[in-house]
């Protein structure tokens, strides 16, 4: 029995969905809550408000030989001036004689504080700004994800968790107060959010047959936030924005409590070789469930520490060596401070029990195809998902009852993804879902094609449904994404794998506020890209093994022994 299936054993034995369980799930889906807010919050603070050019008290103008002083509202005047949303323009007759940028400034149809985008004139050539801000907050994300996730590998799931927790709710705050556009840009690239250690410590908690369940509260949990903000937007719509930020804010208020409800990942425990830790997370669990801990002290003791982790490190370096037979000596070098371990059996600072190198992780075939596929999953399903919740408001005349549309849909796909999760695999699930997602967007934007709408009566509602079904089909599989690709990679460099992911889902939804932008240049633009993409990429998951049933893999030895197996099985017999 791999060390995987022991720590299993252990949860099952200490009672998986106990007290225990129940409270230090708690901050980590507070913290999706957060995330969730925080991801479409321009939406509504950056709304894009209704606009044009103020009337300036004169205007001078030069027409051929002569200069002409217009006045705006003399009723003498031999020119029409027009105040469009971007210039003014001054016309005699049907011709446009002049046009200058708006000279003084906007008018807005609501009161300027209701967005950033109006308190600091991000209109017109600055438009594009208001999608740039949530751009710049994950391109610290992904920075984030590169170098948290590699540190809780090395220093645990619980205080990285903590860090970037505080981190969001301090520059949160922060962001109520700012005074312009620049200096909110800044305190946007310092926010972060951890949802990177929230899934791996939900994961992690949970035994294998019971490791769909935090993700499938997550699957209804992730649209009550964002309904939740929808609601907040509402009823703050007659006040500045920073009122709805503040609002926002203080949902992450938990952090002020966090440190004393949430623990240590067990698996990290058992992986990092820390014996005395692991045996007192035992204790307290088994207290809080009202249970015995024998069992679970026995399996800890005998099975899973007796084992000298020198060999468990020397197998992982051995089988790296096999896949690396263009290594050099430096790189094996390199591989074995990585693995060496103290006197105490602990690792240092510098050091790491089970981790592997940047470079060891390339070079291993296995790691690189999870890791290539994972992340084309991940830039599709974050492009895809984030940009048609950025356009939503124009689904509908309303711009609340559009966005709310789009998340209601987003229950019953939750519905479904737990119907079928652990019927038909996370495999199936995801490529069905998404070819579906794909078909239903483009079609929704063919249903603009005036040849097309003559055939199709009460074409835009057709085409909200297909857009609606569109959105279904996705969330399921964008909520089987986030469980199944956890779930190839081991323990030892699983929240560094998911570093790698993140990174890809970052990259996507850093391009998804400009959907905003482009479908007012472009209606029917966003639909075809999001469509596509979801039609081309999500057939590479056939590529992946399945992973229902299948234990989380501790060690590269581990993943390396369940992909072989999996190949064998597969090798058509002669």
């Amino acid at each position: 029995m791999d060390q995987g299936a022991q720590i299993d054993e252990i949860l099952e034995s200490l009672k998986w969905n106990g007290r225990y369980q129940i409270i230090y799930s708690i901050v980590p889906f507070l913290s999706y809550i957060s995330i969730a807010i925080s991801s479409m919050s321009v939406v509504f603070i950056g709304k894009m408000v209704e606009h044009h050019c103020k009337k300036p008290h004169s205007l001078n103008i030069t027409v051929g030989p002569g200069t002409y002083y217009v006045i705006s509202n003399a009723s003498d005047s031999n020119f029409n001036v027009t105040y469009g949303a971007c210039s003014v323009d001054v016309m005699q007759g049907t011709d446009v004689i002049y046009s200058t940028r708006c000279p003084d400034g906007y008018e807005y149809g609501e009161p300027r504080d209701s967005s950033f985008v109006s308190e600091w004139d991000l209109v017109c050539d600055k438009e594009s700004l208001s999608d740039v801000s949530m751009s710049v907050n994950y391109i610290s994300e992904m920075i984030w994800a590169l170098v948290f996730t590699r540190l809780s590998d090395i220093y645990g799931r619980k205080k990285l968790f903590m860090l970037t927790n505080s981190l969001y709710f301090v520059n949160s705050m922060i962001l109520c107060v700012l005074p312009n556009f620049v200096a909110f840009l800044v305190f946007k690239f310092l926010q972060t959010g951890a949802s990177m250690f929230a899934s791996v410590i939900m994961v992690e908690m949970m035994p294998t047959k019971h490791r769909a369940l935090p993700i499938q509260i997550i699957a209804y949990l992730w649209p009550t936030s964002l309904l939740l903000l929808c609601l907040l937007a509402y009823l703050t719509r007659e006040l500045s924005w920073r009122y709805l930020q503040l609002s926002l804010g203080l949902v992450s208020a938990y952090i002020l409590v966090q440190w004393w409800v949430t623990d240590e990942s067990l698996r990290w425990l058992c992986v990092k070789n820390k014996k005395t830790e692991a045996e007192q997370l035992v204790k307290k669990m088994a207290r809080l469930n009202k249970v015995s801990p024998e069992k679970a002290l026995h399996i800890l003791r005998t099975d899973i520490f007796s084992r000298d982790i020198r060999l468990e490190l020397s197998q992982d370096s051995r089988m790296l060596e096999r896949n690396e037979t263009n290594n050099t000596t430096e790189d094996l070098m390199m591989l074995s401070d990585d693995t060496a371990i103290t006197n105490r059996g602990k690792s240092t600072p510098s050091q790491s029990d089970n981790n592997v190198k940047f470079l060891s992780i390339v070079r291993n075939k296995h790691l690189m195809k999870i890791l290539v596929i994972s992340c084309s999953l991940w830039f599709t399903d974050c492009l895809a998902y984030d940009g048609l919740l950025m356009v939503s408001p124009s689904f509908a005349q309303n711009f609340y009852v559009g966005f709310a549309l789009s998340v209601m849909v987003e229950y019953p796909a939750s519905v479904t993804f737990n119907l079928i999760v652990d019927r038909v695999g996370r495999r199936q699930c995801i490529v069905v879902s998404h070819l579906i997602a794909g078909f239903c967007l483009v079609v929704s934007t063919l249903l603009f094609v005036p040849a097309v709408q003559s055939y199709v009566p009460e074409s835009s509602w057709v085409s909200l449904g297909f857009v609606l079904l569109g959105r279904y089909a996705l969330s399921v599989g964008y909520t089987c994404v986030t469980l199944f690709t956890p779930e190839l990679l081991p323990t030892s460099i699983r929240s560094s794998g998911s570093g790698f992911t993140s990174v890809a889902a970052y990259v996507a939804v850093m391009i998804a506020p400009h959907a905003r932008t482009l479908k007012r240049h472009i209606p029917w633009a966003p639909s075809i890209i999001f469509g596509s993409i979801c039609i081309i990429l999500s057939p590479l998951t056939f590529l992946l093994p399945e992973t229902k049933g299948h234990e989380l893999s501790q060690t590269l030895e581990d993943m390396e022994k369940w992909l072989n197996d999996v190949k064998s099985k597969n090798k058509p017999k002669q």
